[in-house]
């Protein structure tokens, strides 16, 4: 990343983090009823829509270096470790970036997300990782024979009904 850009991700991130301890610091015990379920679906939404830049953030890694160069046995580990995660929630996240990443060709092109329509159902925040795990849960399952246009048509499906239902629904569709 050159000095601009560095500079750039400095300056919105210290912006994120003093709108965050502004938003920590509210009194929200005035609010009503609807406008406290309202901002709570609001943060939500929110805290959905931020694993999408989690996803490019280890994507980025990944690109750079491997996880044996930064001292880890492979992604996970090192996500555990440094953000002292559990060992599911970081083979958890490392299997969504992967999924839901931005990706590099050999060349250097810019690929789309192996799931596109799920990567930005995450990015609008409209869905959650739990989401995440059930759909996929479909395609492990899936016949490697099936046609890429279906594919994508029950991907595009998939999202649609994760939009509106809970995980557990989702999982029965």
């Amino acid at each position: 990343m050159d000095v601009a850009s560095t500079l750039t991700v400095d300056e919105a991130y210290t912006g994120l983090d003093t709108a965050l301890a502004r938003v920590a610091s509210l009194d929200y015990s005035r609010l009503s009823v609807p406008e406290l379920l309202a901002l709570q679906s609001h943060r939500e939404q929110l805290r959905c829509a931020a694993e999408a830049v989690d996803h490019a953030i280890v994507a980025a890694t990944q690109a750079q270096t491997t996880a044996k160069d930064i001292g880890a046995k492979n992604w996970a580990d090192a996500l555990r470790i440094r953000d002292r995660l559990s060992s599911d929630e970081a083979r958890r996240r490392v299997r969504h970036a992967e999924l839901l990443g931005p990706r590099m060709s050999l060349t250097g092109e810019l690929l789309p997300p192996l799931r596109p329509h799920v990567a930005a159902a995450v990015a609008e925040g409209a869905i959650n990782s739990d989401h995440v795990d059930v759909i996929e849960s479909f395609f492990t399952k899936l016949p490697t024979w099936v046609a890429l246009t279906r594919v994508d048509e029950a991907e595009q499906a998939l999202v649609a009904a994760a939009r509106n239902l809970t995980p557990e629904s989702l999982r029965s569709v």
